[in-house]
């Protein structure tokens, strides 16, 4: 008895230092996995592959095979190639042949923009607690930091819901337009509410959610007005995402404990770089968008002269 008694003590005690050994294992290979340096960079190097694959497959593909136009729409009815000619709703502006240069510095702006706004829009959210506790004379604690980073959610999920009806009144570049600059404003006016209250503090965060909500999705719909976003490209653009998410913990981890409004400095320089981007891209697009107009009225003046000719 003596003996058996020993043997399930010793059991247990095995089984002890077996199962907490093993909880710390655990522990550390989820601490590895969920570090966000470690998750992005992994998610960064699958979407990397995904997009080489696809590249070598679309490679292929276009060897192998001419791609069948598609039926030339407008308000719903076909066209004929004849009145296509005279439409600039049959394609999209910059998926024309003539229109490669253009749509390639279009996709290097989307890249820039996607990129720098990552950075911000992450950053922000995964250090506004560190920023918030971190504030000389206004002693935030772990708490309220948390009601304040639970408020600019609830605004950044509400400014989602609000931006599926106001996208059918407003079109992506005037939406992109208003938040960006409503981004400029709203982190600017930390320098002052980290000053005031928290009341003053929590209403300028919840601004910041709200300015942040539909920028990214309406990046999207603005692409796709202008050119065709295929696999490849929203593979490029998803890359920069992780791209920023990468660097924001580098740039804002090591000296937000020494100058707290370092998150403020990176996301205010983030959405000026952003919008200056933005701005030219739309002056690309206005400047393509003349030339074709004037391409287009060129050749009707042709056609009508012709047509005169003719005649006489």
């Amino acid at each position: 008895m003596l003996l058996l008694a020993a043997s399930s003590e010793q059991s247990k005690e095995f089984a002890n230092h077996f199962l907490l050994h093993f909880h710390f294992h655990i522990l550390d290979v989820s601490t590895v996995l969920t570090t966000p340096s470690n998750l992005f960079s992994q998610v960064g190097l699958i979407f990397l592959i995904t997009y080489l694959l696809k590249a070598t497959r679309y490679q292929k593909k276009a060897a192998a095979e001419t791609i069948t136009p598609s039926p030339h729409l407008v308000n719903g009815k076909k066209l004929s190639d004849s009145s296509c000619q005279t439409s600039l709703s049959c394609t999209k502006l910059l998926d024309s042949a003539q229109s490669e240069a253009p749509r390639a510095l279009f996709k290097l702006a989307f890249i820039v923009i996607f990129t720098f706004f990552s950075v911000c829009e992450l950053g922000h959210i995964s250090f506004q607690n560190t920023y918030l506790q971190l504030l000389p004379g206004l002693n935030i604690t772990a708490q309220e930091a948390a009601e304040i980073a639970t408020l600019t959610a609830v605004t950044y999920t509400v400014g989602r819901a609000v931006s599926v009806p106001v996208s059918g009144l407003l079109s992506s570049g005037t939406i992109l337009n208003v938040h960006l600059c409503l981004c400029l404003l709203a982190f600017g006016a930390f320098f002052w509410s980290a000053t005031q209250c928290r009341l003053w503090l929590a209403v300028n965060s919840a601004l910041a959610g709200y300015a942040l909500s539909p920028i990214r999705s309406s990046m999207f719909a603005y692409v796709n007005a202008y050119t065709t976003a295929d696999d490849r490209l929203n593979a490029l653009f998803f890359i920069s995402i992780c791209i920023g998410s990468v660097f924001s913990p580098l740039i804002i981890g090591p000296y937000i404990g020494v100058l707290p409004s370092v998150l403020i400095y990176v996301d205010l320089v983030s959405i000026s770089v952003a919008l200056v981007a933005f701005i030219a891209v739309q002056v690309l697009v206005c400047r393509k968008t003349c030339s074709v107009q004037k391409s287009q009225s060129t050749a009707t003046v042709e056609e009508v002269v012709q047509q005169v000719g003719a005649i006489n």
